[in-house]
């Protein structure tokens, strides 16, 4: 798929979980293609994003999360554990739309 397309479903997948003009979104990722994928479809959705580095101690992304109240917490499968137990929901970019081999080419 695509990069743009791959965006695009992302951002039809963000809104059907809440993202809209208003909402916030945190986005949880190393940098990397899905960071990319995240951010242009948080901004597609009508969403802000509250960008979390992966870096952050444990308390300050719960404190963070707690502040900015984000309807959705997107990270990265190898990033799930780092925001667990957090009061948000999280989803794993790569577990709702599979990379294509062409996405890393395209930036």
């Amino acid at each position: 798929m695509r990069y743009y397309a791959r965006s695009f479903a992302v951002a039809v997948l963000v809104m059907a979980l809440g993202a809209a003009i208003g909402v916030l979104v945190a986005l949880n990722f190393q940098r990397s293609p899905e960071m990319i994928a995240a951010i242009l479809a948080t901004l597609k959705a009508g969403s802000a994003y509250v960008p979390l580095d992966p870096k952050l101690p444990a308390e300050r992304v719960r404190a963070i999360v707690a502040d900015t109240r984000p309807c959705l917490l997107f990270t990265q499968r190898s990033l799930r554990d780092h925001v667990s137990g957090l009061d948000v929901a999280v989803s794993c970019l790569e577990e709702m739309i599979p990379a294509s081999p062409d996405d890393e080419s395209r930036l």
